[in-house]
């Protein structure tokens, strides 16, 4: 059992360094595409859609390991913490927030100016998102 638990936060740990990766880079890509000119922005978009991509796999990915360590390790929820649960409501905030925005990258590709205009927006919460996750994950589990 112990070797299992081992190996899920293993994924777990691989999860949110992939995430991560995503969720920091995918702004400063954005900034660049922002910044170039008309003819190089085509070359911005398929990088911040494997990004986004990758992010969405890597939150999938921490969603199961972490339901996976919890029976593992734990046994269940119950006795968790109040720090386990505020991450765990943060998760449920996160994960309705990548949903969300999905909606909104596509209606901002269709030319929904305010659906643009709110991507940037979008984007500092997921990451406000993920560091408060993880300061909650710190408290949680010491």
């Amino acid at each position: 059992m112990e070797l299992t638990a081992k190996l899920i936060l293993w994924v777990h740990l691989s999860s949110l360094l992939l995430a991560g990766c995503a969720t920091f880079a995918a702004p400063l890509v954005a900034r660049m595409m922002a910044q170039a000119d008309a003819a190089q922005r085509p070359v911005f978009g398929p990088i911040l859609a494997k990004l986004s991509a990758l992010g969405r796999m890597a939150l999938v990915l921490l969603v199961l390991s972490g339901l996976g360590l919890i029976w593992v390790k734990y046994g269940g929820f119950a006795g968790q913490n109040g720090w386990f649960h505020l991450k765990l409501t943060l998760v449920v905030i996160l994960c309705a927030l990548v949903i969300f925005n999905i909606f909104n990258t596509r209606w901002a590709q269709a030319g929904n100016a305010a659906a643009a205009a709110r991507h940037p927006a979008l984007m500092k919460a997921v990451t406000l998102l993920v560091l408060a996750t993880i300061l909650a994950a710190v408290f949680a589990f010491n």
